[in-house]
């Protein structure tokens, strides 16, 4: 899904209009936006074994993943690790990220911020199953604004299809949008269904939809350089509550994470 808030202001002198832009989403360009997120993470999972494969998922978060000069590592929400923490140690007890068995080996973790880095081992990235793309940590002149582009996702719980005990099909979401809120801390988004762009066909979210299962998604900063001539993008945030009385999707800034993995405790 694509959407301009109604007041939001469009840079002025930009090159390419408010008109082409919504033109450009709704051809190759929106596409190419909603494969970037989808190639950046991946859904965190478990579930019990039981005789003859898998028990029914438990609950679902999402994982993002990094890659910096020194190292690649995944981020996810805190409390999604928190929810799985809570059950080890019960029989049969299985972890997986897409379909990659995995044990969530922690680099750093912060209460406060709500994020936890995790190591990555290459086995569980070439067992995934899915073509994975880490995204960047933004340079220091890299700065999220309000009003500015965005896109984010992450694997709604509602809309996972357990097929088969070895056959899942996820629901992911994807938006292209606008920040709403930037502070020192957080970066908020809204759904604008209004003025909703088609994208590939996928509809508007319904009213209040319950977005559980996107904790730990990445929110995606959009950037311009040369008068808009040359886009980039990197990790802004990563999502770690989305309230669907309010409809409000906030993620914390990725500033907090350092290149290392480990996090800037605030």
């Amino acid at each position: 899904m694509a959407g301009f808030s109604e007041d939001w202001v469009y840079p002025e002198d930009h090159p390419i209009s408010r008109q082409r832009a919504e033109a450009l989403l709704r051809g190759g360009l929106g596409a190419y936006y909603l494969k970037i997120v989808q190639q950046s993470c991946a859904p965190i999972y478990w579930y019990r074994s039981v005789a003859g494969g898998r028990g029914n998922i438990i609950a679902n978060g999402t994982i993002t993943f990094v890659r910096t000069p020194s190292r690649s590592f995944g981020v996810t929400a805190n409390h999604v690790i928190q929810d799985y923490e809570a059950l080890i140690g019960s029989e049969g007890l299985v972890a997986q990220i897409f379909r990659a068995r995995y044990e969530p080996k922690i680099i750093s973790r912060s209460e406060r911020l709500d994020l936890i880095t995790l190591e990555i081992p290459e086995q569980v990235l070439s067992n995934l199953g899915k073509e994975i793309v880490p995204l960047s940590l933004p340079r220091p002149h890299d700065v999220p604004q309000e009003g500015r582009g965005i896109l984010l996702g992450g694997y709604v719980g509602q809309e996972r299809r357990e097929v088969s005990p070895s056959v899942v099909e996820w629901g992911m979401l994807g938006a292209v949008g606008v920040a709403r809120r930037v502070s020192e801390k957080q970066i908020t988004w809204s759904p604008d269904r209004e003025h909703h762009i088609d994208v590939m066909g996928f509809p508007p979210l319904p009213p209040h939809k319950d977005l559980g299962g996107i904790s730990g998604g990445p929110l995606i900063a959009l950037f311009e350089k040369a008068n808009g001539q040359l886009a980039y993008h990197s990790l802004g945030g990563v999502i770690v509550e989305a309230n669907p009385q309010i409809e409000n999707v906030v993620a914390i800034r990725s500033e907090f994470i350092r290149a290392d993995g480990t996090l800037r405790h605030c």
